[in-house]
Formats: C-alpha cells, sequence, structure tokens
C-alpha cells in the first residue's frame, strides 16, 4: 500500500456525488498512479477474457482499509482472481466464488504461494516425461469439436503432456494444469485476438509436436517467474476459491462476516465466458462436448436459456425496468427473456451479497450499460435499483472508459459493444 493514499480521495468523490447525485466521471488509472503500466505480479499468468482492471479493487482496497475496514473480501464472480490476488496483497482474507472450473482453477494457483526449487524439479520431470509419453487416440478427452480446433500433431503434443501432468506429484498439480490450458488456447486453430473459438481469415501454420511440448515449458517458466513475485510480498493475505453460484447460500460464508464486496458481475447477454473456456475445459476434462451447456444453465449473464427461463414473471419492479424489457421484447423476444433472466439473477446474487456483509460492509460493483436491439438498456442503474431494494445505500456512482475487454462483441445487430464500466459504491446501512 501507499502511504500516501490515506482514502481522501474516496471521500472527496463521495461528498461531490451526495450532492450532485450525478455519476461522476473517473479515470481509476489515473486515480491510483502509484500503480504503474506493465505486469503487476501474477495478473497475467492466464489469458482468461474480460479481466477487472486491478486499479479498481486497489482504490477501493487502500481507500477503506485507511478508514480501518477491508478484512474479509469476497468476489461472487471472481473469473481469473483479480479481486482475490489484490486482496491477499493487501493482506487480507479474500472469499472467491465462480461457477466456471477453469475460473475456480486460475484463481486458486493465483493466489496462492509455491516453492522455486520444487516447482522446478517437477517441471523437469514432467518435460522429461513429456519427450517420451505417448498416448493412444482413444485416450483423447472429449474436447467440442476437438479435431477442427486441433491439429493431429498438436493433439498429439498436449496428449503426452496432459499425461505427464497426471503423472505427476500433487503439490504443484493445479499450477501446471492452469499452465496446460494457456497452451491449448495458444496451439489450437482459433483466431487469437478473440477469446471464442473463431477460425482466423488465414489458415494456421502447422505446428509440430515438438513445439507444443517447448510452448508449455516455456509458459511455465514465465509464469512461475510470476509466482514468485507474489511470494515476495509482506504479510500476505490467504485466498478460498469456492466452484460456487453466486445466487445460492453458501454455507462456509456466515451471515455478517465479510467486510467488502468487489465484483464486476457477467453483462447480460453481453459474454460467453463458458464457450470461450470450452476447449480448455474439454482438455482438462472439466466438461467435454455435451457437457458445456449445463454448466452455462449456472451462469448469470448467459444467452441460452431453458424453457422455463423464458418468462418476464418475477422481474423485479424497479425504476421502468419492466416497461424497458417489454419495448425490447416487441424487436427480439429471445433477448427481452435473456434481460429478465439476468435481472432476476442479480436480483438473487444481490440478497445473498447483503447476506455475508457486516452492518456497515461495503459493496463496490463494477457494471457496463447494454444498448441492446438499438435501444439503450441502462442496466447498472436497473442494478442499483434492484440493490437499494435489496437494502443498499448508494455513497458514490462513477463512469470510467473501457480501454480493452477481449471478450466484449457486437451480437448481429441485437447487443453492442459496451463502451464505459461504471464503478458504484454502495453500503449495508
Amino acid at each position: 500500500m501507499n502511504p500516501n493514499f490515506d482514502g481522501s480521495l474516496l471521500k472527496d468523490l463521495e461528498a461531490r456525488y451526495m450532492r450532485e447525485k450525478v455519476p461522476i466521471n473517473v479515470s481509476f488509472r489515473n486515480l491510483v498512479g502509484h500503480v504503474k503500466g506493465g505486469e503487476r505480479y501474477a495478473h497475467y499468468i492466464h489469458s482468461y477474457p474480460a479481466k477487472l482492471l486491478p486499479h479498481i479493487p486497489i482504490f477501493f482496497l487502500e481507500s477503506l482499509n485507511a478508514e480501518g475496514r477491508g478484512g474479509i473480501v469476497l468476489d461472487p464472480f471472481c473469473g481469473s482472481g483479480t479481486v482475490g490476488l489484490e486482496a491477499i496483497i493487501h493482506g487480507r482474507k479474500a472469499v472467491l466464488y465462480d461457477t466456471n472450473p477453469l475460473a475456480c482453477l486460475i484463481s486458486k494457483v493465483k493466489t496462492k504461494t509455491i516453492n522455486e526449487l520444487g516447482i522446478q524439479n517437477d517441471l523437469e520431470k514432467i518435460m522429461s516425461n513429456a519427450w517420451q509419453v505417448k498416448a493412444s487416440r482413444d485416450e483423447r478427452p472429449n474436447v467440442v469439436n476437438r479435431d477442427y480446433w486441433f491439429q493431429e500433431s498438436v493433439q498429439n503434443g498436449l496428449m503426452s503432456i496432459r499425461k505427464s501432468i497426471s503423472d505427476a506429484g500433487e503439490d504443484n498439480k493445479d499450477f501446471f494444469w492452469m499452465c496446460f490450458s494457456s497452451c491449448c488456447h495458444k496451439v489450437s486453430n482459433t483466431d487469437k485476438r478473440l477469446s471464442v473459438p473463431v477460425k482466423p481469415r488465414v489458415p494456421p501454420k502447422a505446428i509440430p509436436k515438438k513445439q507444443v511440448i517447448e510452448l508449455f515449458s516455456e509458459i511455465c517458466t514465465q509464469n512461475i517467474k510470476r509466482m514468485l513475485t507474489v511470494g515476495e510480498v509482506q504479510a500476505l493475505g490467504e485466498c478460498h476459491v469456492y466452484n460456487q453460484d453466486s445466487r445460492r447460500n453458501n454455507p462456509d460464508v456466515l451471515d455478517g462476516s465479510v467486510d467488502v464486496v468487489i465484483t464486476s458481475p457477467p453483462y447480460a447477454g453481453a459474454q460467453k465466458y463458458i464457450r470461450s473456456s470450452s476447449l480448455s475445459l474439454g482438455w482438462l476434462g472439466m466438461a467435454g462436448s455435451g457437457e458445456l451447456r449445463p454448466l452455462e444453465k449456472k451462469t448469470v449473464g448467459r444467452e441460452h436459456l431453458i424453457i422455463s427461463d423464458r418468462t418476464m414473471d418475477g422481474v423485479p419492479e424497479v425504476d421502468g425496468l419492466i416497461d424497458n424489457i417489454n419495448e425490447i421484447f416487441k424487436s427480439n423476444a429471445e433477448r427481452a427473456y435473456i434481460i429478465s433472466c439476468y435481472m432476476k439473477d442479480m436480483n438473487e446474487s444481490l440478497a445473498e451479497m447483503f447476506r455475508v456483509l457486516k452492518r456497515g460492509g461495503d459493496l463496490i460493483l463494477i457494471m457496463g450499460d447494454n444498448t441492446v436491439v438499438g435501444k439503450p438498456f441502462s442496466t447498472a442503474k436497473y442494478v442499483v435499483r434492484i440493490a437499494e431494494k435489496v437494502g443498499f445505500v448508494v455513497r458514490l456512482f462513477t463512469s470510467d472508459r473501457i480501454v480493452s475487454r477481449s471478450l466484449m462483441t457486437k451480437r448481429n445487430g441485437s447487443v453492442e459493444a459496451i463502451a464505459h464500466e461504471h464503478v458504484i459504491w454502495m453500503k449495508k446501512i
């Protein structure tokens, strides 16, 4: 923590918002000027999509700490663990939820320290075995459209690595599985500029088995260096990761036990986390072809709805929300159902956040607005109104421009890319 960062910036912004009651345009990169660009600890350990800007949790962790708060930090939509990593760097206990098992794996790895000698020895053994081991085609995992996305030589290389990791010791196995996931993405026949699997316009060059194995070794070596920087932090906090639905009561997290919730929920129909993870999930044996849709059903912000989800019954009655959804319905019924389902899911998620937060605890919500079927949809405003109905009180509403968000894609004219995100500070009074 910067000793000169005393929380006064947050107090000034709060006072201005409470006086003017209009969103304040800010740049969290500028607000947290003491955090320079480039790599910071293990944030770049994996290319998981739509990462949260680290400056946002840093700003609130340091500002709230200056006022004596922030012991236990929860992120119920943790993704690749940005909030969790910053929480333990700041000496807090982090509690993370995500329904995507790949996100949970990355978050677990990112928030643990490693023994350099032990992990280097394990890497040498894995590499030695990978050059020798062979696997039959029948042993290959059930990856969705496997032969379409992976060349034969690539599959042979990935199977050699996969078998070698399986035979390795347990201490560092999660680390190597996480690196294996990155390798799968890099050697696939996909457009690397996009997170979701899409074929590039120019056919990819042939990748020999030897190159796949060497790439895995390079990824591991780079990530070991990143992880060692986490171990250098004094008074590092601890982290607990749950493969948990944000809408459900977690019996391991007691009522009123959390000091701060910092989270960026998925956007309404604008993210494809499961599809973007599908190839890695298959190679890791977490979800193969035929198992992805049931996993997506657990995701807030999902696009594919079951019949029982195709209803607007139960949508929270807040400021014009239902009227706005009805307008969308006239143009695109499916998109209206997706928005309705999202709002109902967020209502349940916010109720769970309220349950676990201490009285006087803080909720920092990072949200973006959508343009749906050509009509503006104020997602953040509606979610905040739902939060207020749950019992939260708004202290600050800001807007920050999104510089990069790899999973923000237009959706055939029905959904537009999101250019700004709102960061809202609320309290449980």
